[in-house]
């Protein structure tokens, strides 16, 4: 059994009793999955019916888009769906025009605007009806929201820029085709904004996932004020973000599987997900006073709940399968998602422990202390760690481990992924990867300390060549045969005792024997040579090197490199 539509103005009809009441029957004999929370999952009747974006009303409703049918639903309080067109009526007669809706906002002015793959947005009343702002520059719209100016804010990627939408007048909408005001604001090139939220602060945040940065802009008549945030790890890509349960911006990192929030001060705090939890897509904000996220990925579909002290607990879904898409909160307090089969559930995150079955529990995320502990995983290959006072190496298992500081770290053979706090008690981090070689991690228990490994392992220069574990010849025919050799050689390139690899932003310091290069961005090379030199080598960004026998201090950027001399030998 369907729910009827009309195409044209309007396009709504209301569902028969008997529509209503399948409906609520298939949401309550929906069993519940030991460790789930969810009460009620009710499913659209509409054949192929695919939920995607979606925005609570403070009715109790949540209205939706089904982008494969080209409509906007409504799920009512108690689980009765209604499907309108999303098409246009034109003024001349002709065949309304069809939009593909994508997510969907509750506007300031009580309407529902939503972003059409055709250009431009679209605008349907609660009653139905539908209007659309026809703007061809504006193509590829994705995140949508009401700003505290009484507009609709949104943000094009494709063209790396966010955007303002003035609310039309009764006359524009009874004409059917809205034209109000739209501005557009650049951004920098490649930043690709994607969700948009309005703060409590008054200012509208975004994800710029091209850039790993957060962006927010503060309206004004004469242009919105615009500043950026940097997530800390390399390579994020910000997805989605709400207003976390502590009034903060909170988002999602799938490409890192991390869940960060915007900190006092603008301070950035990214929490990794453990072991066993999926990729983290939407995100909303519960009464439970914890942060949610879809799941994806997984062994099986989920929700995911994470504490700002980072204690992750993961709840399955229901069959039959299906991914959740997005996540909401709805005027009642209790979450909805969307998910695939054409479903919408709630959650009741207050539910008590008394009432439902114990949740599925994960180990709570590993959380690195500044001076003390710094999290290290498997990037590839294998990797050996030996904690102080123990004698011998053990394998680094999956899913990564808190070690503590003075650590020595074996990754000949294999990448390591070392991630270390800034400061004691500030929960920002930073991350960098290191292989090819073995290391000490140390790191000073004071603000602004760099996280320094030192190079470790006897040098490989085998016994006729100085280092260590090798004795220089004295004074003598051995010494003057190893000066004929040497000079027979020429100018030949001493050989590597012992290197390191480095890719990473941040306070990181490698160290030799005879220099120290310092981190600034991106990748590098330490190498511990067998004349006793140091040289450092830069492939990519800047590194400051400190000569550590003559103090010297010099800056190397792309492509160059530093030798710090061995010590001078006695004629």
């Amino acid at each position: 059994m369907t729910v009827a539509r009309r195409a044209g103005v309007g396009g709504r009809t209301g569902p028969s009793v008997a529509t209503v009441a399948l409906a609520v029957l298939l949401s309550l004999l929906l069993p519940s999955v030991a460790g789930a929370v969810v009460t009620t999952e009710a499913t659209d009747p509409t054949p192929g019916a695919a939920p995607s974006g979606m925005t609570a009303t403070p009715d109790g409703s949540v209205w939706f888009t089904d982008p494969a049918d080209g409509r906007i639903g409504r799920l009512g309080p108690t689980n009765a769906f209604e499907g309108f067109a999303a098409a246009v009526p034109s003024p001349t007669g002709r065949p309304p025009t069809a939009l593909t809706p994508g997510r969907i906002a509750l506007g300031p002015d009580g309407a529902l605007w939503f972003t059409a793959t055709q250009g431009g947005f679209g605008r349907i009343t609660p009653e139905g009806q539908v209007s659309r702002y026809s703007q061809r520059t504006v193509a590829g719209a994705t995140g949508i929201t009401a700003g505290p100016d009484g507009a609709m804010w949104f943000t094009v990627p494709g063209q790396d820029f966010v955007g303002r939408i003035t609310a039309p007048s009764d006359a524009q909408v009874a004409a059917g085709t809205a034209r109000g005001v739209i501005s557009v604001y650049a951004l920098p090139a490649g930043s690709a904004p994607d969700d948009i939220e309005l703060g409590q602060d008054g200012a509208l945040w975004f994800t710029e996932p091209g850039t790993g940065r957060l962006g927010r802009a503060v309206p004004d008549p004469q242009g919105p004020t615009i500043t950026e945030v940097v997530v800390p790890t390399p390579g994020s890509t910000p997805s989605r973000l709400s207003t976390g349960p502590d009034g903060r911006i909170w988002f999602s990192v799938p490409g890192t599987r991390t869940i960060g929030r915007i900190g006092g001060n603008g301070l950035v705090v990214e929490m990794p997900l453990p072991a066993g939890v999926g990729v983290p897509g939407d995100v909303a904000a519960a009464p439970d006073g914890a942060l949610w996220f879809v799941e994806s990925g997984g062994t099986r579909d989920a929700l995911g709940r994470i504490t700002d002290a980072g204690q992750v607990t993961r709840y399955e879904l229901p069959d039959p399968q299906g991914g959740p898409v997005e996540l909401v909160r709805g005027a009642d307090g209790d979450l909805r998602y969307s998910r695939a089969g054409g479903r919408i559930g709630r959650v009741d995150t207050l539910r008590s422990a008394a009432e439902q079955p114990p949740p599925q529990a994960v180990p709570p995320a590993l959380s690195a202390v500044a001076g003390r502990t710094v999290i290290v995983e498997v990037v590839s290959g294998s990797v050996r760690v030996r904690r102080p006072g123990r004698g011998a190496y053990e394998p680094l298992e999956a899913g990564g481990a808190l070690i503590p500081d003075g650590t020595e770290v074996d990754a000949t053979k294999g990448r390591v992924r070392l991630t270390a706090e800034t400061a004691p008690g500030s929960g920002i981090t930073r991350t960098a990867i290191f292989w090819d070689g073995r290391f000490v991690v140390h790191q000073a228990r004071v603000a602004g300390a760099a996280t320094e490994v030192r190079l470790t392992g006897r040098l490989a220069c085998g016994s006729g060549a100085p280092g260590r574990g090798t004795t220089t010849p004295r004074a003598g025919a051995g010494a003057q045969a190893l000066t004929r050799a040497a000079k027979r050689k020429g100018r030949k390139r001493p050989k590597v005792g012992r290197r390191l690899w480095g890719d990473g932003k941040g306070d990181f310091r490698t160290r030799g024997s005879r220099a120290t290069a310092s981190v600034r961005g991106t990748r590098w090379l330490v190498e511990d040579r067998c004349d006793r030199t140091t040289r450092v080598r830069v492939f990519e960004g800047i590194v400051g090197v400190r000569d550590r026998v003559t103090g010297r201090r010099v800056t190397l950027t792309d492509g160059a490199q530093y030798v710090a001399p061995g010590p001078r030998r006695r004629r």
